[in-house]
């Protein structure tokens, strides 16, 4: 059989593959993780049938005992006892392609559609971005939340939330994420406006110093309140700006995310990782120094970013997925659209677009008069707390899908703090249709970054429990001890895999073999391509002796 009911293995390992961002030929160190990966999501469908699995699935170069041995070791491990939701959505993915490659229909492939009906001016938002009306309202909520930045909710742990939201909007080049620059203009457009008065006032501020060099008192400076930074702006402006906002939200658009990547790198706008982390809980920050040149302050920092980049410049950025930057930003993922012809703008009506500006000017007023309000989403809760026992209940039937208990913490979250945008656009009243937002953004943030984190958070998370299980260095060195003394005097990394499977072990085995590399307990062959020999104790004693 070389089919799960019609479809094709090929086109599955395909799909899988592309979902992975994986194109053609797999990187020469990658080979073996990706190989073991795709097994344990093709064993549900090839009947935990090695040989079978063997022969459907590519080898990119390995050998038939390396691959027969990652397979094995696939086979294996922990399972559900229910085929994991990643690959039944990939699978209704491929079986409507195929429905519609069949008799022409668009294929069906939303794992979680838009509700039906959306709360004033998101659907206006809807209604200006048919392409891509997905990332459309993921772009526009970092936005939508610095102007309702006074709005304050009570979650279910008892913490107090704003409406913070980071945005990624992320698509290949020239593929149309300039549509975030649009948008945010046409969102921002009252509180940039005000921006502008605030700058020419803290400008002519500056030259009026300039020209009282020997005045003894000086004017007090101007309170000038900034909420719209550039990219490239330092911590000490940063901080200052936060505090004459302060209680409410600072508001940065990136249109290329690398410029933040070069930026946190060094000089007066490092560590911003740090920031953004307690930005996104309102958490404090702040410093204090005695130069005269710098601010000092304490701050409880609210601050909604949106960035655009390329799937490569956004990789870069989320350089370690485990340190808490990944849970708390939405992927906004654009379709893809290379060989489209290209489409024109929608426009809204004249009386649609005036009474969306007139929300939009309603909206800076009260979020900038500093009037904190307090507000109660009680049905909102509800629904997200059957949502995340939804998601615990698919947890537990794919337990090795750690990333999905991870990551839905923090997507109820952002739900919940779009619930708080949607309260006051539908006239603040929770209505169905902010209980439905609120429930399909926790849905999308989810999906997507079970998407761009999941499989390297699984990864990572499996690698900490094993480390965990491993109570002291005397027992990691008993256990490889033995795995060592199993193996040959030249052996390859497939030799070790099927040690490993042989005593119950999983088949990654990249670092136990830097470990020995590391203590000089074995190199690699110069006979032999891809192998590694054991160093005797007499060829160490001899080594030693020469130094």
């Amino acid at each position: 059989m070389s089919d799960y009911k019609g479809l094709p293995y090929e086109t599955i390992i395909t799909a899988w593959l592309s979902q992975h961002g994986i194109a053609g030929d797999v990187a020469e160190g990658a080979r073996n993780t990706t190989l073991y990966q795709l097994a344990r999501e093709m064993r549900y469908i090839m009947d935990f049938n090695v040989e079978t699995m063997v022969q459907a699935i590519p080898r990119w170069g390995l050998s038939e005992e390396e691959a027969r041995a990652a397979i094995q070791s696939a086979v294996s491990s922990p399972r559900g006892t229910q085929m994991p939701r990643s690959l039944e959505t990939l699978l209704s993915q491929c079986q409507a392609a195929q429905a519609s490659a069949a008799d022409g229909d668009a294929p069906q492939t939303d794992p979680s559609p838009l509700p039906a009906k959306l709360p004033p001016l998101l659907d206006k938002v809807v209604k200006l971005h048919p392409r891509f009306p997905k990332a459309a309202l993921l772009a526009s909520l970092p936005a939508l939340g610095t102007l309702l930045s006074h709005l304050r909710s009570t979650y279910a742990d008892g913490s107090e939330q704003s409406p913070i939201f980071f945005t990624v909007v992320q698509a290949p080049q020239a593929s149309g994420k300039s549509f975030a620059r649009r948008l945010t203009d046409w969102l921002m457009a009252p509180l940039q406006e005000n921006d502008a008065l605030e700058r020419l006032k803290e400008q002519e501020y500056k030259e009026q110093i300039k020209r009282m060099k020997n005045v003894k008192e000086l004017p007090a400076p101007p309170k000038v309140k900034i909420r719209s930074l550039p990219a490239s702006t330092s911590n000490r402006v940063l901080l200052e700006r936060a505090d004459k906002a302060a209680p409410l939200a600072l508001f940065t658009f990136a249109e290329e995310i690398d410029t933040i990547v070069r930026g946190n790198s060094a000089g007066a706008w490092a560590a911003k990782y740090d920031i953004y982390r307690m930005a996104f809980d309102g958490a404090k920050w702040g410093q204090d120094y005695a130069a005269d040149n710098s601010y000092s302050a304490e701050v409880e920092l609210r601050y909604n970013l949106l960035f655009l980049g390329t799937p490569l410049a956004v990789q870069k950025f989320f350089k370690r997925v485990e340190d808490g930057m990944a849970s708390r930003f939405m992927l906004a993922q654009l379709p893809d659209t290379r060989g489209e012809a290209l489409q024109r703008s929608v426009r809204l009506t004249v009386p649609e677009k005036n009474k969306a500006n007139a929300i939009i000017k309603q909206a800076f007023e009260e979020g900038s008069s500093g009037e904190l309000i307090t507000i109660t989403l009680s049905k909102t809760l509800r629904a997200l707390d059957v949502w995340q026992m939804q998601r615990i209940a698919e947890y537990n039937l794919d337990p090795d899908n750690i990333a999905l208990d991870i990551l839905r913490r923090r997507s109820a979250v952002l739900g919940f703090r779009a619930a708080m945008v949607a309260w006051w656009l539908s006239g603040k009243q929770e209505t169905d249709e902010v209980v439905e937002f609120a429930v399909w953004v926790a849905s999308e943030v989810l999906q997507q970054q079970l998407v761009g984190f999941g499989e390297e958070m699984n990864r990572i998370e499996r690698e900490s429990m094993e480390l965990l299980k491993q109570h002291s260095e005397k027992a990691r060195s008993g256990r490889n001890a033995r795995l060592f003394r199993e193996l040959p005097d030249t052996f390859s990394k497939g030799d070790v895999v099927a040690a490993r499977t042989r005593m119950g072990r999983g088949g990654e085995c990249s670092y136990v073999i830097s470990r020995w590399m590391k203590a000089g307990l074995i190199e690699e062959s110069k006979v032999e391509k891809n192998h590694y020999r054991k160093i005797t104790k007499e060829e160490k004693e001899n080594e030693e002796v020469q130094k």
